[in-house]
């Protein structure tokens, strides 16, 4: 039995097709572009992701100096001195972070959603932070973000600030650090206040 060509044009075999196709460049630069796009696009993003989340958590760090300022120089205890409520300190101490010059700070987070705790500690030594996430649930821990002691003067002092931070790279995602697939972003202010 002779061989059938599968597929004839013109007189030519699917053979004598599939030669012309091997040895013809015209579609290699499509070929060759279609197979680095995908990996760029993903490196592409990852760099954009992570450098956003470098810039939010360089913000965080920023915005909580600048509200540990007022608490280290006694502004802020003196601004709240008919205050004794845990939560509208932190409440006052949050917005005391969430502006600059009297004018809304421009986060790449919701600032509204800052979590802030404040401890006092009698030595560098025995000062410790907070822990912001519940491990087993990949939540927020029951306690962070209610403690406020109000320093004095020359106290030390623990200011720790978290916030969620969505991670926007669908290929390649980061390690989430909340169930919901956001990020924590924190940032901790340890200081001497001045002896006001």
């Amino acid at each position: 039995m002779a061989f059938m060509p599968l597929y004839r044009r013109n007189g030519r075999s699917s053979a004598a097709l599939l030669t012309r196709f091997r040895r013809d460049r015209g579609g290699a630069t499509v070929v060759e572009f279609a197979l680095v796009i995908v990996p760029f696009l993903a490196l592409m993003m990852g760099i954009i992701d992570m450098a956003t989340l470098f810039w939010a958590s360089q913000t965080l760090d920023d915005a909580l100096a600048d509200a540990a300022r007022t608490v280290q120089t006694g502004q802020f205890q003196s601004a709240n001195t008919d205050v004794t409520n845990a939560a509208t300190l932190l409440e006052n101490l949050r917005k005391q972070l969430c502006t600059v010059n009297g004018a809304e700070r421009w986060t790449l987070f919701a600032c509204a959603d800052v979590k802030l705790d404040v401890r006092v500690y009698t030595t560098m030594a025995a000062g410790a932070i907070g822990a912001p996430l519940d491990a087993s649930s990949r939540d927020w821990s029951a306690n962070f973000g209610k403690n406020y002691t109000n320093p004095q003067g020359s106290s030390i002092v623990v200011i720790q600030a978290a916030v969620k931070y969505p991670s926007f790279n669908l290929m390649f995602p980061m390690t989430p650090t909340f169930a919901d697939g956001s990020r924590l972003l924190q940032s901790v202010q340890v200081f001497r206040t001045e002896p006001f």
